[in-house]
């Protein structure tokens, strides 16, 4: 069928309309499907190619429906106390719940958790994804605002949001949030380098 195709060529710039009843169009159609096992068949509806282009896009959109697990690295920097400087490495998960095609994509919702412990002490940071803001596209390019809630063996010590950017690859996960300077802690201000989560299913 590929060599069949050499040569022959399709207007999309057109409307609707006049590409379904473009005679070149309707003979390339019939002449390629002709090679094939089911033989010559005419033009789908644009309504069907749609509904066919959806759910095959909704399929794949949610295959990324699930648990990630894996790393999350940040680093701790020119603290105006240098006993502060440290890199922070985490593990855990995230979990994708639920996925929502749009035209430009899809809107998604989430979870997660990672905690590390350090001089006996556990620490955990909570992750909420929620809201239309957070967007893959059909590139697997992840945006939108993280919710992060922090504990000390199990004891609240505060909340932030941040935005975040990110990609969706098969069974491959990363976010990455932007960098924050002059960050002042009460006791110290350090610059933070932002968190970059790799994860997988």
């Amino acid at each position: 069928m590929r060599t069949a195709a050499i040569g022959k060529t399709i207007d999309f710039a057109q409307s609707t309309t006049a590409f379904a009843n473009d005679g070149n169009v309707q003979t390339v159609v019939a002449e390629l499907t002709a090679l094939t096992a089911a033989g010559a068949r005419s033009l789908v509806s644009a309504a069907a190619a749609e509904a066919h282009l959806r759910s095959t896009l909704n399929d794949i959109l949610n295959a990324g429906l699930g648990t990630y697990t894996g790393t999350s690295v940040n680093r701790v920097f020119n603290c105006t106390d240098p006993s502060f400087n440290r890199t922070n490495r985490s593990t855990g998960s995230i979990t994708i719940t639920s996925v929502t095609l749009n035209a430009n994509g899809a809107t998604f919702t989430g979870n997660g958790s990672f905690s590390l412990t350090e001089s006996g002490i556990t620490f955990r940071e909570d992750f909420s994804i929620i809201g239309n803001g957070n967007t893959v596209d059909f590139s697997g390019a992840l945006n939108g605002i993280i919710d992060a809630s922090a504990y000390a063996d199990g004891v609240f010590q505060g909340s932030d949001s941040s935005s975040y950017t990110g990609i969706l690859d098969g069974n491959s996960l990363t976010i990455i949030t932007p960098a924050r300077l002059n960050v002042d802690f009460g006791f110290v201000v350090c610059d933070l380098s932002g968190s970059t989560l790799a994860l997988s299913k």
